[in-house]
């Protein structure tokens, strides 16, 4: 009878050939966690099975997609051509007398990958045109705008869990994206950063946020392109009808097009424009602080408060006299805003009330 559950020498030293090979070469950490990588070909690819080619795809993979953010070259950021199979990342914890499945993402197909890479890449070339940032943009991003506490394990890691929904391709929440930019919007602004993974804090708010509410945007753009987006339905449809020009208004509108912005959305983004001619007006007159940024809430802003802070900056704007420059942009808002009809969350108020205020904003 014990004799069913015994496997031969041979095959034992096998099994540990092998686990000791994926332990020391199949590695990757993915939102902080150590995952084994392992990857599965069908039955009938076996024969053609060639491990250095696979090998190949995986490290660079691992490198491209959870690693690097160094901007590189296009040619360099492509995943080598390769049969496709399906991969399991497996995060553990072991110290060599116990080994612990942490979380697993199952089934990612290689393709995807690929798909993957190149839509990320394409958001951050795109972005980086508007916010000048000579950064790559992948998963290791996201890992860094989503707050998540020191030593959080599978069940509270949030970032883990996107990336798992990605990786696995399923659709992800379009609120809860936004939810998670809020909590990071807060940490900014209240320098909650020793309570998350964060190792540093940003010296200056407002370029903070800039770097910020600019991934997130890439991020939208790139689960857009991936068909991996779960957005709310009935949703006005992006007016591309009117034709840039080759001014600072057609940069705009450039992003409106590219970012496919709906009407409400361009409203709050220029309410943000003029939020960040107010501040910068009130730091020359030595008002460090910017006060005006007092008037945000910056856990959502419903309709109302929208329209509280519209009355807010237009009187800022008359004693700063600076309501010349700021009133087209005011009257761009007030022609889209109806409070009755508004359907934008309190929460993605004030995300593109912050993408409108650090619009243009120049290196630090």
């Amino acid at each position: 009878m014990n004799k069913n559950f015994q496997i031969g020498k041979e095959s034992l030293s096998r099994l540990n050939y092998a686990s000791n090979y994926v332990l020391n070469n199949l590695q990757t950490r993915i939102a902080g966690l150590k995952h084994l990588v392992i990857p599965n070909y069908l039955a009938k690819d076996l024969e053609s099975l060639d491990i250095e080619e696979m090998k190949l795809f995986l490290d660079k993979s691992s490198d491209l997609l959870f690693k690097t953010e160094r901007l590189e070259k296009e040619v360099l950021r492509k995943l080598p051509d390769c049969n496709v199979f399906w991969i399991n990342y497996i995060a553990f914890e072991t110290n060599g007398n116990y080994f612990k499945i942490l979380n697993t993402i199952k089934d990612v197909n290689s393709l995807h990958l690929t798909n993957l890479l190149e839509a990320f890449d394409e958001a951050g070339w795109v972005l980086r045109n508007f916010i000048n940032l000579n950064t790559s943009f992948n998963l290791q991003s996201i890992y860094w705008i989503i707050p998540v506490r020191e030593g959080s394990k599978e069940k509270k890691n949030a970032v883990l869990a996107i990336f798992k929904e990605i990786l696995e391709q399923r659709k992800i929440n379009e609120e809860d994206i936004f939810d998670h930019f809020i909590s990071m919007l807060l940490c900014h602004r209240y320098g909650r950063y020793r309570q998350y993974q964060f190792k540093s804090s940003p010296n200056n708010f407002d370029f903070a946020i800039r770097d910020t509410v600019f991934k997130y945007t890439a991020f939208v753009y790139a689960l857009k392109k991936l068909n991996l987006l779960k957005m709310e339905d009935n949703k006005p449809k992006p007016d591309t009808e009117e034709k840039p020009t080759h001014t600072n208004p057609e940069k705009i509108e450039d992003f409106f097009n590219k970012m496919e912005y709906t009407q409400e959305q361009k409203a709050v983004f220029y309410l943000g424009r003029v939020l960040s001619s107010v501040a910068y007006a009130q730091y020359q007159k030595g008002h460090k602080s910017k006060p005006i940024l007092n008037k945000i809430n910056y856990n959502g802003m419903d309709a109302s408060a929208l329209e509280r802070l519209d009355l807010d900056l237009s009187e800022k704007s008359r004693q700063y006299n600076i309501h010349e420059f700021t009133e087209p942009n005011l009257a761009k808002f007030r022609s889209a805003f109806k409070e009755e009809k508004w359907t934008l969350s309190p929460q993605k108020n004030v995300f593109y009330l912050m993408v409108g205020y650090t619009f243009g904003l120049t290196k630090e």
